[in-house]
Formats: C-alpha cells, structure tokens, sequence
C-alpha cells in the first residue's frame, strides 16, 4: 500500500490509542494481536514521526499517537537485481514496502562502543526507519564488500551503481 501524504496534513491532535508496535514488528491494540495484513498495512500508510519524536497516525482530521518499542518496521526480505557495481538491493518491510539500498535509504550499524553495536536499521521514508532482522542482515553481509571509502577502509553495500559504507572496516574488526 502506498503510503499517505500526510505531510500535507495538519490535524487536530486527538489523544492516545492503545496501539503499539513491538520490537519485532507486531502491531498490537488493547493487547490483541493484530492479525490482519491488510490493516496493518493501512495503519503503516498513515503512520508519520512528529517533530517530538512520538509517532502518530494521522488522517486528514486528527492525529492520534501509538507507541513504538524500537522501530516501525522490520525488514524481512532481500532481493538483489543485476551483479556488480550495476546492482540495486532491494529490502522489503514486514508491511510490504520496498526501498532500494541508495541516496535516502541508508543501512546504519552505530556502534555505541568499541565492543557493542545497535542494530542496523534503513531509513524508510519520513524519518521512519526499519530495523534490518537477522537472516536478511547475514544476507547482506554476504554480499557487502571492503573498499575504500574517503582514504577510509570500509565495509558496505554496492548497489544503484554507488558503494554506500555500512562500518568503517577497523570498527568492524573490533566487533567480532
């Protein structure tokens, strides 16, 4: 489903609903699971990150806030068209949206320290981003590559004809 313009839209805010998304992707309202795809997907059209950091869905006449645990979306699959330095990497959201690996949607690893990293997440759209699950981050590891990167060694992902760094190699090393 394609998402809404609710850039456009300034509505009235309307309180809070007892809706949350979990760290694993599952929507949640008044403790019941959510089960409907199709709904999901409709809430995740109209969902938007407001300029206090809360996250809202949001109509052309009000604008209610929901709780989020980490982040919106997850990332569940990885598609790769073409080879090289002619491939894009495509990642799908557990809502079914589909954005190439490129200028916008970056893959970030930050690392909180030396020894200990977040987890790597890709900018959506609209300040939403999506956490990267496991097998398809392995999936990318597999096909990122080291190259340097402003005099910099790094590890990164090689697609819509741009090598876009993940983790600066040395950092890497250290994470292991």
């Amino acid at each position: 489903m394609k998402p809404a313009p609710v850039h456009l839209w300034n509505p009235p805010y309307c309180g809070e609903i007892d809706l949350i998304i979990k760290s694993d992707g599952t929507w949640v309202h008044e403790g019941a699971v959510i089960r409907r795809q199709k709904l999901i997907e409709l809430f995740s059209s109209i969902l938007t990150l407001g300029s206090d950091r809360e996250f809202y869905l949001v109509s052309p006449h009000e604008k209610v806030r929901i709780k989020v645990e980490h982040h919106p979306f997850v990332i569940q699959k990885i598609d790769v068209e073409g080879e090289g330095s002619r491939q894009t990497v495509l990642l799908t959201t557990n809502v079914g949206e589909t954005v190439a690996v490129g200028k916008g949607h970056l893959v970030e690893i930050s690392l909180k320290s030396e020894f200990e990293t977040t987890a790597p997440t890709i900018h959506i759209r609209n300040g939403l981003d999506a956490l990267i699950d496991r097998k398809t981050f392995y999936r990318l590891v597999e096909i990122g590559q080291h190259k340097k990167h402003d005099n910099e060694d790094w590890f990164g992902i090689e697609s819509a004809s741009s090598f876009f760094p993940i983790i600066k190699s040395k950092d890497l090393d250290n994470s292991v």
